[in-house]
C-alpha cells in the first residue's frame, strides 16, 4: 500500500522489511540440537542510495554499468545478512566477486550463446552460478571460514535442459513442475561447503515435481476464488 500511495519509493524500505521478516523467523540446527540465529540489518535509505546511482549510471553506460549494479546489490544483501552461533559468536557472510569479472563471464558467456544458436547456454548459466557461488565466503568470529564451490557443469545441465524443454512442450507445460524440481536438484546437489579442517559437505533438495505440481495447482485454483471473494 506505502509502494503505491509514494509511486514506488517506498519499495526498498519494503524490500528490506520483507528481508527482517525472512532471516527473523530463519534458524539453522544441526543434530545436537544448536540453532544459528540470523537477522539483516540492511536499511531502505541505504537500499534507496543504491538503487538511484546504479539506476542513473547503467543507463548512462547504456547497460555496461548493470553488471556493476547487480554485484553491488547481491553484495548489499549478503553482506548485511547476519547470525550467531548459540554461544554468541557472530556470522558474517563476505561476497568477493566484482562487476568487472561478472561482465567479462557474461560477455563471453553471450557471445557463444549466440554463435552455437542457444546450445552453450547450460555452460553459461554454470559459469555465472559458480561466479556467486566460489566468491562467497562465511567467517565464524572473524577467524573459522567456511567457503562455497559449485561443482555443477554445463555437459551435467544440458541433459536436464534438453529432455525437460521437451517434455515441457510435449505435455503443454504439465511437466514444468518436475522440470524446476530437477532444476533445484542440480543446483542445491552441487553446491559445496568447505570447511578449515578439510571437510565437505553438500546441499540436498529431496522436494519431489509431484508435490510442486499440487501446490501450484491449487494455487491456480484459489487464487480466481480468492479474488473474488
Amino acid at each position: 500500500l506505502l509502494t503505491i500511495v509514494t509511486l514506488g519509493l517506498y519499495l526498498p524500505w519494503f524490500i528490506c522489511r520483507m528481508a527482517r521478516w525472512n532471516s527473523r523467523h530463519t534458524n539453522l540446527n544441526d543434530h545436537q540440537g544448536n540453532t544459528v540465529t540470523f537477522s539483516f540489518s540492511g536499511t531502505g535509505g541505504q537500499l534507496f542510495v543504491r538503487l538511484i546511482i546504479g539506476f542513473i549510471l547503467t543507463i548512462i553506460t547504456l547497460g555496461i554499468y548493470g553488471f556493476w549494479f547487480y554485484v553491488n546489490m547481491f553484495k548489499f544483501f549478503v553482506e548485511n545478512s547476519d547470525a550467531k552461533t548459540p554461544d554468541g559468536r557472530p556470522v558474517k557472510v563476505t561476497f568477493t566477486g566484482t562487476g568487472g569479472q561478472l561482465f567479462l563471464d557474461a560477455f563471453v558467456g553471450l557471445l557463444l550463446t549466440i554463435v552455437t544458436l542457444g546450445i552453450y547456454s547450460p555452460w553459461f548459466v554454470c559459469k555465472i552460478i559458480g561466479f556467486f557461488c566460489n566468491n562467497t565466503t562465511i567467517s565464524v568470529d572473524g577467524s573459522q571460514t567456511v567457503k562455497l564451490r559449485f561443482t555443477g557443469t554445463g555437459g551435467e545441465l544440458f541433459g536436464t535442459f534438453i529432455v525437460g524443454f521437451i517434455l515441457t512442450f510435449i505435455t503443454s507445460g504439465i511437466y514444468w513442475s518436475w522440470y524446476n524440481v530437477k532444476w533445484l536438484k542440480f543446483l542445491y546437489g552441487n553446491t559445496e561447503v568447505l570447511t578449515q579442517n578439510g571437510s565437505r559437505f553438500r546441499i540436498h533438495f529431496n522436494g519431489t515435481g509431484g508435490e510442486l505440481f499440487v501446490i501450484n495447482v491449487v494455487g491456480i485454483i484459489l487464487m480466481p476464488l480468492m479474488r473474488r471473494g
